[in-house]
């Protein structure tokens, strides 16, 4: 560099450090660069949350998302009841019904539960637990006056079908997996005991119900009348292997509430027949106690498909008088097989069992 420009440079620099710029432009120059900082920024502030779930779409593939969502929320659900979270969305989930907005927090927060659950027969109880709500959020949902009514009893029927479908897949996991007998006859008796309040229970629900969704409790009812079978099969199996775990009184006691409580809601004679002969104990005797705990159960199925058949022929005259019929009008799919009880009145008690008109 030359020594003149060298010297030029040095001129203009201690030119420009005696330079006071006007105020009134220092003040204008300022609001612009400001205003064109302000129109650059997003409109909404972004919250901690959204900065995250961006980082987190950018980073995790959309499979690996869609895979651990299930159990992430299960386990927040988990993190907010411990936490604290908030009292108000805990709150209304407790109390949701399916349909409602909250209605899948209860459902993670009861599976997080089922998942910290260790023991076998604990998180069987604790199943049977679950499956109760179930019944119980039935019977609110049809007692709702909205125009999704008939859709949410349908819902609701179902979610209680899959539980009892459950509460007999963990109770067969159960005996095949607990050397303990005693364990295995407490939970057999559990649900037992709460199968049959659950079909008293949907037996209310049902009457209040027009024709049009009485199918689908009817169908919830009868899973939980082959629940309750179920264990009563168990119970009879610890008997045969050990005496010591229940005694054969015991058996018999279960078997003739049971027989009692699905004829009380069907009306089949074949099941009063059985309630009847449960009586006295000993006259039983004659007839291998296996055999009718099967025709108990072959009874129960021809009972509640015979209720299915009124209601889907109560829908179809409904139907072409021109009423308006809500909810399912689907047939029966029940069997409708030859019950050979003993002391029974019919051989068919699809086609001539006494049964009432229903509800």
């Amino acid at each position: 560099m030359s020594s003149s420009l060298y010297d030029r440079l040095r001129t203009l620099r201690a030119v420009g450090s005696r330079v006071e710029p006007d105020a009134a432009w220092l003040r204008s120059t300022r609001e612009t660069l400001l205003m064109q900082a302000g129109n650059s920024l997003p409109t909404s502030p972004v919250t901690s949350w959204q900065t995250v779930g961006q980082a987190f779409r950018y980073f995790a593939p959309h499979r690996l998302f869609s895979v651990v969502r299930g159990p992430v929320l299960a386990a927040l659900s988990i993190f907010a009841i411990a936490l604290g979270g908030s009292i108000a969305s805990v709150s209304a989930a407790e109390q949701s019904l399916p349909g409602d907005f909250f209605y899948s927090l209860k459902l993670a927060t009861e599976q997080a539960r089922l998942a910290l659950t260790s023991a076998k027969d604990e998180k069987l109880k604790l199943k049977v637990e679950f499956t109760s709500r179930r019944g119980e959020e039935l019977k609110q949902v049809a007692r709702e006056d909205v125009p999704e009514k008939s859709e949410r009893v349908a819902q609701a029927a179902e979610i209680l079908k899959r539980d009892l479908k459950t509460v007999t897949e963990q109770l067969n996991d159960v005996r095949n997996t607990t050397s303990d007998g005693k364990k295995i006859v407490e939970v057999a008796k559990l649900v037992d005991q709460k199968s049959g309040e659950l079909v008293q229970a949907l037996q209310e629900t049902k009457t209040a119900l027009p024709d049009g969704s009485k199918g689908k409790v009817m169908e919830a009812q009868a899973a939980a009348a082959d629940t309750g079978v179920k264990a009563i099969e168990i119970l009879l199996a610890e008997h045969e292997q050990s005496g010591e775990s229940i005694p054969m009184g015991d058996v018999v006691q279960a078997i003739q509430d049971y027989a009692k409580t699905v004829a009380n809601v069907t009306g089949s004679s074949a099941l009063t027949a059985s309630s009847t002969a449960f009586e006295d104990k000993t006259s039983t005797s004659s007839v291998p106690i296996q055999d009718t705990v099967q025709q108990i159960k072959l009874a129960t199925q021809q009972a509640f498909a015979a209720q299915k058949v009124d209601i889907d022929q109560a829908v179809a005259s409904s139907s072409s008088s021109g009423t308006d019929v809500p909810g399912d009008a689907t047939t029966s799919t029940l069997p409708t097989t030859t019950s050979t009880l003993p002391g029974a009145t019919s051989t068919n008690p699809v086609a001539s069992s006494t049964k009432p008109t229903p509800p």
